[in-house]
């Protein structure tokens, strides 16, 4: 059977981009795993130093194993903060094409984009992986290059849920 196709018309606003680039630099689960262990390791590393009579002459490494993973983690924060704030909506103003209108159609074999400038189609099997939160949807084709799906596309009558079944079907999972 097939489903009907509805098309509509997209222009990216300036909290889209900037968004976009917060949830693509945000920590994965796995991220998060390992900066938990890296903080955990460096505490436990601080303390036997401390703690250890054997290990008196490195005393004063313990401040460094324990300021370095949180400071990192604090650099890390505000790295995304800095740059999703002023580079991304720099380079919003700076990307163009970013600006175009243009109308998406969800097809079986992907997603077709129509512009001013011309049609083409991204196929499911072009897209190496996805992420969502609550405000947009980042279909990669490599691992720092994404496409933007705002959810308010659902409002438009932008069929999300069946972009986000088809994603799912396709490549499993959102990454988060």
């Amino acid at each position: 059977m097939q489903q009907e196709t509805t098309t509509v018309e997209l222009r990216y606003s300036k909290q889209d981009y900037v968004g976009a680039q917060k949830l693509h630099r945000s920590l994965s689960i796995r991220g998060k795993w390992v900066y938990g262990l890296f903080i955990i390791s460096s505490a436990a590393i601080a303390l036997i130093l401390l703690a250890a009579p054997s290990a008196v002459r490195y005393r004063s490494w313990a401040p460094l194993f324990a300021f370095l993973p949180i400071f990192t983690l604090v650099y890390h924060y505000c790295l995304i903060w800095f740059c999703a704030r002023f580079v991304a909506a720099r380079d919003f103003k700076r990307h163009p094409t970013a600006q175009l209108p243009q109308r998406l159609t969800l097809l079986a074999e992907g997603i077709r984009y129509e512009s001013d400038r011309g049609v083409f189609t991204l196929l499911w099997k072009d897209v190496i992986k996805w992420r969502a939160d609550g405000k947009l949807i980042l279909a990669y084709l490599s691992p720092r290059l994404f496409l933007i799906y705002p959810v308010r596309l659902a409002t438009a009558g932008f069929p999300m849920d069946r972009l986000k079944e088809k994603l799912t079907q396709e490549l499993g999972p959102a990454k988060r």
